[in-house]
């Protein structure tokens, strides 16, 4: 399970509106800036903030400002990885694959652009699909435990 500190900045009846800061790769770049992720940004000295709505039963127990302990499942994050990088892909190289071989380089040109866009409305389909699903959402981890409060 991949967990993330939050903070939650509003709420409202079974949900907490949480704010955590958008991080960039695997999370060493905020402990030691050694990849060249972490150097760009530390150069550009941008700070990003990722809002989401999390369902919580017991929402009244939380106080704005208070810090919780997100989770979301490893195969969620590897399955949506696959499918936003690697359909598109899949959805072009084939495409201009088809095309080559029914009219040459124009054609390839032509149903490249094709195969990415119909592999990129596949993704918005999944995605439009399972905005509800319980499983694809991140969940608090230890409801027991406020981190801290501000």
């Amino acid at each position: 399970m991949l967990a993330e500190r939050a903070r939650i900045v509003a709420r409202e009846p079974g949900v907490l509106w949480v704010e955590t800061l958008a991080q960039s790769g695997c999370g060493s770049c905020a402990e030691n800036g050694e990849c060249g992720t972490g150097l760009l940004q530390k150069y550009l000295q941008t700070t990003q903030y990722l809002r989401i709505q999390i369902r919580a039963e017991e929402e009244q127990r939380y106080d704005i400002g208070d810090e919780l302990q997100l989770g979301l499942d490893e195969g969620v994050m590897v399955r949506g990885s696959l499918l936003l990088y690697l359909l598109p892909l899949v959805g072009l190289i084939a495409g201009a694959g088809l095309g080559y071989q029914w009219g040459g380089d124009l054609a390839s040109v032509g149903l490249g652009v094709l195969g990415i866009l119909l592999a990129g409305l596949g993704v918005r389909w999944h995605a439009d699909r399972n905005r509800f699903n319980p499983n694809y959402h991140p969940v608090i981890l230890d409801q027991s435990a406020i981190l801290s409060r501000s």
